[in-house]
């Protein structure tokens, strides 16, 4: 197949606006980022920062060849409420995969998140590197959610469009970092509900 159109290599689709986003929607970086006006550091709500270095980009979304980082929250009976989002990545493609294919799922064990392309638009080969510049204010973005009953984030790496059945098509070099910002809520009557820390930080294949 030739490559082409996101649409044509892939069947996702960029969303032209953020309003009415819906889940498995390709987001451009520089349209978020561009529209969330500003980054948030320092707010003292709760953070991880996941250290995506030496891992790499190798199938279509849902592959078990995927590697996938994320947290399983000690929350049960609560919600995590996922507020922020940002990312520091260098990215090194392999062969003649495209840059522009590298692309993150970023959701959990619900149905509600969002699809990322930090590089949408590098139809070409070769090494770049891409920041949000901090962690975006998602709420402004309408592109916050609420983890899944068992409070686990994840986010899967994956391609666009496979130019490798076997290897990986991308890599991200050191320093490539993946940061949330969230909120836990635990239901009580008469309060508003109390913040709590994250569990069990790490990365897998997927299953």
């Amino acid at each position: 197949m030739l490559k082409g159109t996101m649409m044509f290599r892939s069947g996702l689709f960029v969303v032209a606006g953020l309003t009415g986003l819906v889940f498995g929607g390709v987001v451009d970086a520089d349209d978020v980022i561009h529209a969330s006006g500003q980054t948030r550091n320092g707010t003292g709500l709760p953070s991880l920062t996941f250290d995506i270095s030496g891992l790499g980009s190798f199938a279509e979304m849902g592959s078990m060849l995927n590697e996938v980082v994320g947290n399983d929250f000690e929350a049960k009976g609560s919600s995590v409420h996922i507020l922020s989002f940002g990312w520091d990545l260098t990215i090194r493609t392999e062969g003649a995969s495209w840059l522009s294919e590298v692309t993150f799922n970023v959701g959990g064990d619900g149905e509600e998140g969002f699809v990322l392309a930090p590089l949408l638009g590098n139809d070409f080969p070769g090494s770049a590197s891409a920041s949000s510049g901090g962690v975006l204010d998602l709420v402004s973005l309408d592109l916050d959610f609420f983890l899944g009953p068992n409070n686990i984030f994840e986010v899967e790496i994956f391609e666009s469009f496979v130019d490798d059945p076997v290897n990986a098509d991308a890599f991200f070099l050191e320093g490539s970092t993946l940061t949330i910002e969230y909120r836990g809520i635990v239901p009580s009557p008469g309060v508003g509900g109390v913040l709590f820390g994250g569990l069990v930080m790490g990365w897998r294949r997927r299953r």
